[in-house]
This record gives C-alpha cells, sequence and structure tokens, in this order.
C-alpha cells in the first residue's frame, strides 16, 4: 500500500480556485514566478529592529505618537457599575484610581500601546505578593502590572505557549546574564497577557505592525536629508567651463607646439583648470588670452523640488497610516476647537477600534483585580475615555448662565459633563482653588434671564467664575 504523503503536508489558510489556477501557471509558464520576486521588492517584510528604528528616529515617530494621544493620552474615568449604593460605588473608584496612580498604570498602558502599534504585539506581566495583590517595589522596578518588551520573550516559547491547551507551559523571557549564557526567566501564562495585531487568529506568535504597509515609503524618507546634503553641496558651488579655440592658438609657435604633441596638449589643458581652480579660491583678477573662452555657471534658478517629493512621501505614509496630515502638521499649534471636524472620522475611527477591541478589557480586568484583592465583590467598574476635542463651549456657558442662579449646578451629571469633581461641595481642600460659586449664592426665580444690569452682578461670582474657567482652559462669559 502506498503511502499518501500529501496528508503529510503543513495546512494552508486558503486553497480557492485561485490558488489552484496560480500553480497551474507557475507550472506551465516558469516566468510566472517573476510575480514573486516582484512581490518581494513592492511589499517588503521588515525585521523588528528595523520597525523600532522607524518608530524612534524615523519618520513614523509622529504618526505612532499621535495614534496613541488620541487613542489613550487622553487618560480615562473608573465608572463604577452594580453598586447598590453610589457611595459604595465611589469609594471602590477611589481605591482603584488610588492604586491605578501608585502604579504608573497609564504610563503601562501607553507603553503597551507603543510596542502593538510598532511592533504588532505587546506583552503585560502581573506580579502578585504572598497575599495575591500587586506586588510593588520601586527598588526592583516593579509596579504590579508591567508592559515589557515583547522583543524579550524567546520564539520557541511563544510557539509552545500557542500550541498549548493545558495553560501550563510558560513564556520564557531573555534577561541580562553572563556573556554567551544570557539568563533566562519564566512567566507563568496566568501572569501573561500577550496580545498581536492578527485580525485572522485569536491567539497568535506574531501580529502585523502599523508600520508594514509604510516601509517602502519610510525608508525613501530616512534618505531626504542625505538628498538635501548632495544638493546643498551642489547648490554652493560655482560651475566654470573653459574652452580653448584650437584655429586662434594654432596660429602660435606654442600652439603648433601642443597640436602635434596630444601630451603637451593634455598638459596645457590641466594646468589652466589647475589655474582656474586657485583663481575661484583666491579670488582676484584674471587676465588671458582671447582663444582661452571662460563660461560659469551654478544650479541657482535650476533648484530640484525636492521639497514636493518629500511632501508627496510623506501623504502616502499618512494615506497608509490613515492620519490626516494637517492633525500632524498642525495640531500642536492650533486650538483644537478648530480640528472638531475629524471628530467623525478620525478620532472616532481609533476611538472605536483597537482602544475598545484591546485596551478596554486590559485596562477593566486590572481594575476589577483591584476590587477583588481589597474584598470589593458587589460591583464593578467600566472605563469611560476622556473626549480628545474640546467640550461645546457655547453648550457650557449656556448650562452656567440658566442654571447657575437655580443652584442646581451641583448635581452629579452636570458637575461630570463640566469636568468637575464629583463630590459636593462640603467646604473641603479639594474644592479651595476649584470652586467657581460664591459663598453667598442667591436665588432667583425662574424666570431668570442671562440680561442682568451690571450693577447687580456679585464681583466676587465674577472673579471666581473668570479664575474657574481659566484653570480648566476655557474662555471667560463675565
Amino acid at each position: 500500500m502506498v503511502e499518501n504523503k500529501r496528508q503529510m503536508n503543513p495546512p494552508v489558510m486558503s486553497n480557492t480556485v485561485v490558488d489552484q489556477l496560480s500553480r497551474a501557471m507557475r507550472r506551465y509558464d516558469p516566468h510566472f514566478r517573476t510575480w514573486a520576486y516582484r512581490q518581494v521588492a513592492d511589499y517588503p517584510v521588515p525585521s523588528e529592529a528595523e520597525l523600532l528604528v522607524h518608530y524612534l528616529r524615523g519618520g513614523a515617530g509622529p504618526f505612532v505618537d499621535l495614534k496613541l494621544y488620541v487613542e489613550l493620552g487622553v487618560g480615562w474615568t473608573l465608572k463604577p457599575k452594580g453598586f447598590e449604593e453610589e457611595e459604595d460605588g465611589q469609594d471602590a473608584k477611589k481605591i482603584v484610581d488610588a492604586q491605578f496612580e501608585k502604579m504608573d498604570y497609564h504610563g503601562t498602558i501607553m507603553e503597551l500601546g507603543m510596542f502593538y502599534r510598532v511592533l504588532g504585539r505587546a506583552c503585560q506581566v502581573n506580579t502578585y505578593d504572598l497575599n495575591g495583590d500587586f506586588y510593588f517595589n520601586k527598588n526592583e522596578k516593579v509596579t504590579g502590572a508591567d508592559s515589557i518588551n515583547p522583543m524579550t520573550l524567546t520564539d520557541a516559547s511563544l510557539r509552545k505557549v500557542m500550541a498549548d491547551r493545558t495553560g501550563t507551559e510558560p513564556y520564557v523571557q531573555q534577561v541580562t546574564g553572563t556573556v554567551g549564557n544570557p539568563g533566562t526567566v519564566e512567566l507563568e501564562q496566568e501572569r501573561v497577557i500577550y496580545i498581536t495585531n492578527n485580525p485572522f487568529a485569536k491567539y497568535s506568535t506574531y501580529g502585523n505592525s502599523d508600520l508594514n504597509n509604510s516601509i517602502t515609503d519610510l525608508r525613501t524618507l530616512a534618505r531626504f536629508p542625505h538628498y538635501r546634503d548632495a544638493l546643498a553641496r551642489l547648490y554652493s558651488q560655482m560651475h566654470r567651463i573653459v574652452t580653448i579655440d584650437s584655429e586662434k592658438i594654432a596660429t602660435t609657435a606654442y600652439g603648433e607646439e601642443i597640436k602635434n604633441d596630444p601630451k603637451k596638449a593634455q598638459e596645457y589643458m590641466d594646468d589652466t583648470a589647475e589655474f582656474y581652480r586657485k583663481q575661484e579660491k583666491d579670488g582676484g583678477t584674471v587676465v588671458n588670452m582671447d582663444w582661452e573662452n571662460v563660461e560659469q555657471s551654478s544650479w541657482a534658478g535650476k533648484e530640484v523640488k525636492l521639497a514636493d517629493l518629500e511632501r508627496l512621501t510623506l501623504e502616502s505614509v499618512a494615506f497608509k497610516q490613515q492620519v490626516p496630515l494637517p492633525i500632524l502638521m498642525f495640531a500642536p499649534s492650533v486650538n483644537r476647537d478648530t480640528l472638531e471636524t475629524l471628530a467623525d472620522v478620525f478620532v472616532n475611527v481609533l476611538n472605536n477600534g483597537t482602544r475598545d477591541r484591546i485596551f478596554t478589557p486590559i485596562i477593566t480586568n486590572t481594575a476589577n483585580q483591584i476590587l477583588q484583592q481589597n474584598e470589593i465583590t458587589e460591583g464593578h467598574l467600566e472605563v469611560q475615555y476622556n473626549p480628545f476635542l474640546s467640550k461645546d463651549l457655547l453648550k457650557l456657558s449656556q448650562i452656567i448662565s440658566n442654571i447657575w442662579p437655580t443652584n442646581s449646578i451641583s448635581r452629579p451629571d452636570i458637575r461630570e459633563w463640566m469636568g468637575m469633581i464629583m463630590e459636593p461641595n462640603m467646604g473641603g481642600d479639594a474644592w479651595k482653588d476649584l470652586d467657581p460659586m460664591p459663598q453667598n449664592q442667591a436665588t432667583s426665580s425662574p424666570n431668570f434671564s442671562s440680561q442682568i444690569e451690571e450693577k447687580k452682578v456679585d464681583p466676587n461670582l465674577v472673579k471666581s467664575v473668570d479664575k474657574y474657567l481659566e484653570k480648566r482652559g476655557l474662555v471667560k462669559f463675565f
């Protein structure tokens, strides 16, 4: 019985009619293989080291940083859910917020997002003490939930973990060791959150970097400083062409001599060129015979449009990175209110993509672990991200002018929307510099109108409101 060796082949992701036709064409047309080489040139595969170089030193850094700022840089607010009493939920929130601040968990998530964007994979390692709480030790450089460079995890251990069905195979991390004998650390699967940007598989060893589709453009972009340096050298040089009139010089005895001796003719041209090079260096008056015609020229007025080529390369990178180039170029110097037109496209696409799919579950899981460590099992905390764009200042001003005299500004939902602290004003230190309300707040009838006579406006009210709005970077309404 003949063994069927076809069953021993590794499985393929697809075997469509197009794949079958392609294999048939490669069998009958050897030149069809040329397309495979072209594909390698058109879609190069970078190493992880190159990806880091493009992010740290190349043109990819601003694009990745902007995505991270929109997604995670604005921070988040934990919302208590499922608690019977509002006070219990707020107390639980305070515990987790304090632990997050101690752990610098926002920095951990930002670093996690950077690795995920640049390398296509990221890793968070949780460390616990004997009580099962997050272990924090500044000297050991452990915060309880730390982002590590996924490149330090060995390839062999990653493949074993992804093939493991028992949950017992550990991740192996390379650490600093002796020369020729690097040390390793084993990390249990329960401690590790390993994520990859792979839309085809939930559990995978490697993912797809955000920079993969821009490698050719990023490599080209990295060369432009060298191109500008070479052009600058050309622009700074004066080109001089000396033409010898062979008929005129031949009328002299010396001219007749060099005309019949190619060696002497070459020496004459070399001496003439050296003379003009020295004159160009030292300057001064030049006297020459009428058989020497000198023409000077430079690159002035003939500059290559290198800036246009560089801008087009940047636009190509921005298109593939799905980042509007005007945002990247003008956002640092333009008020964010002018960028609201991009909220429905760029900002919302990012907010509803990787952030909700990857980072929200990780943050929520860590927050609820802290609740369990503090024996809080009644409710849970959900993540609500702070807005990237500024709030509607017109709407905010209308709220202040309409509800100020009714004393309803102390409502939690109004305070939350305005960005004020959630606790009511109990006269504590938290409200010392933030309280926009005067000490003697006068009530008014329901028919209150913003048209108030200037002499009836409490000066303390104006001063405190101005102070509050300036502190939050808002415009003044009074």
